[in-house]
């Protein structure tokens, strides 16, 4: 029943992205990963990706990222960023999630409504990235 909510929230949160919406596995088929340690080189290529989708680049303040390799081998990596909006404020710590490869991060989303923010985190937690 748990996951099942879990699924129901996030499914509800993601509905509001833009195109950037993650396709979600089933229920089933969502197993955890295992917690990966990112090397300077990946946080790097991570921040750099993350730092084209935003308003202000040179703003970005970077807080908790972490990592999970899944049973298929793809890296998924969630974190929290903090930017400027387009009126020059900080928005406050928002949660994104992506996925690495070799040399390339995919940037699916950064949440930015409450409802996103609940769905990124859990959904985050449940692969094996807790932020």
């Amino acid at each position: 029943m748990k996951r099942v909510l879990l699924i129901g929230a996030l499914s509800a949160a993601l509905a509001a992205c833009n195109s950037t919406t993650l396709a979600l596995k089933t229920v089933n088929d969502l197993k955890p990963g295992v917690p990966t340690a990112l090397t300077s080189t990946q946080t790097a290529v991570v921040q750099s990706s993350l730092r084209k989708a935003l308003k202000d680049p040179d703003s970005a303040r970077f807080g908790t990222v972490a990592a999970a390799r899944g049973p298929d081998g793809a890296i998924t990596v969630c974190g929290m960023v903090n930017a400027k909006n387009a009126y020059g404020g900080y928005t406050g710590e928002q949660p994104f999630m992506g996925t690495l490869s070799e040399a390339e991060f995919s940037l699916r989303y950064i949440a930015d409504t409450q409802e996103q923010y609940t769905g990124t985190v859990a959904f985050c937690k449940e692969v094996g990235a807790v932020i």
